[in-house]
């Protein structure tokens, strides 16, 4: 008889190479913080960038991929049905797929990012971004999509105007309150696109 081989798994980087895969599958947004190709870990692909195995090309691509899965927190191990958007049936589910594919989609530094911190000083509790000119986004608990006066009024309301933070990659850099739901989701999204640690 012929030596067995491993069976083909589902591979992380899509190309079906025979290797083996230990442990349960768990989401596709977390599979690309450890690339794996033929049973060899390449690590997150923020590194990938700068590697020879990849190149800047294709790991800028696995970063915006990775920031819609953040977005939309993508689970790889449901059911195909459930990929659809039409099928997301969620109103809240269809805006965050807007967010996550325009945060792919833009250059980092054409973002302007307006932030209000907590009583700590430190943390975010509300976050704004706009790209170019367009309808700005909130963060904070929920999601929203402010009008210019809504964001101007807000500012007002916390005693001074947002604080300025500078370009995408330093929001990355940010740390949140702990029940600001749709900014914690929010800034995962963003340390995927700009290559920092989701946690950090």
């Amino acid at each position: 008889m012929g030596e067995k081989k491993a069976p083909i798994t589902r591979g992380r980087t899509g190309t079906g190479e025979r290797h083996q895969h230990p442990g349960p599958q768990t989401p596709e947004a977390d599979h690309l913080e450890n690339v794996e190709v033929g049973g060899q870990r390449l690590g997150r692909i923020q590194d990938l960038a700068g590697d020879g195995l990849a190149g800047g090309e294709l790991g800028d691509y696995l970063a915006r991929g990775h920031a819609i899965a953040c977005a939309t927190q993508f689970q790889l191990d449901v059911g195909l049905e459930r990929w659809s958007a039409s099928e997301s049936g969620e109103l809240e589910e269809r805006v965050w797929l807007r967010f996550g594919k325009q945060l792919a989609a833009s250059p980092l530094e054409e973002w302007e990012c307006l932030g209000a911190v907590g009583s700590s000083g430190d943390r975010l509790t509300q976050l704004y971004l706009r790209l170019g000119k367009a309808v700005w986004w909130s963060f904070g608990a929920v999601l929203d999509r402010p009008s210019p006066e809504m964001v101007r009024k807000d500012g007002r309301g916390r005693s001074g105007r947002h604080s300025k933070l500078g370009l995408l990659r330093k929001v990355a850099e940010r740390r949140c309150e702990p029940d600001r739901r749709a900014l914690r989701r929010a800034l995962r999204a963003i340390r995927a696109r700009t290559g920092k640690p989701l946690d950090g």
